[in-house]
């Protein structure tokens, strides 16, 4: 495959002008702009951070549409412990709210290192979008029908 870049002069504002390199697809001759993700606002992503109470821990994150971009989850417990994520402005009611996607950290053997599979880290590096809000819930039973132990697992995502 070969890959042919041009280059094609913008005005970016009143009378500033630059080169922007395009990737030219041989297939459509459509010109496709080179360009390097990052979130769109000074100082990276927010960071929020879950200490799981004895329950299903829903929470909303942000109450306006926005994007993920990872999550670490890791735990002691000796039961797999799942997060649920939903496209909701509010605190979603567990086994209620639609689901958006949910993803499962497996159980704990007995002491708490990633080598147990006792962790997870999930990176979307282009965001995983959410048009309404971004809610959470971080529970035991893949059905979203059970309740964690207290201080056993911990939660961290990164978002905007």
């Amino acid at each position: 495959m070969t890959i042919t870049l041009t280059n094609k002069t913008t005005e970016f504002s009143s009378g500033v002008t630059g080169a922007i390199p395009l990737h030219s697809d041989s297939a459509t001759s459509y010109l496709y702009p080179l360009v390097v993700p990052v979130p769109g606002e000074l100082g990276g992503c927010t960071v929020y951070h879950l200490a799981a109470a004895a329950s299903k821990n829903p929470v909303v994150v942000k109450a306006a549409a926005g994007q993920v971009y990872g999550f670490n989850i890791t735990h002691v417990d000796a039961t797999p412990v799942y997060v649920t994520f939903y496209d909701v402005a509010t605190a979603p009611t567990v086994d209620t709210t639609t689901i958006k996607m949910k993803f499962g950290a497996p159980y704990n053997s007995g002491n708490a290192t990633a080598a147990d599979g006792s962790e997870k880290t999930v990176n979307f590096p282009m965001g995983m979008v959410f048009s309404t809000g971004i809610s959470i819930a971080v529970h035991s039973g893949i059905a979203t029908s059970g309740d964690l132990t207290a201080n056993e697992v911990l939660f961290t995502m990164w978002y905007k």
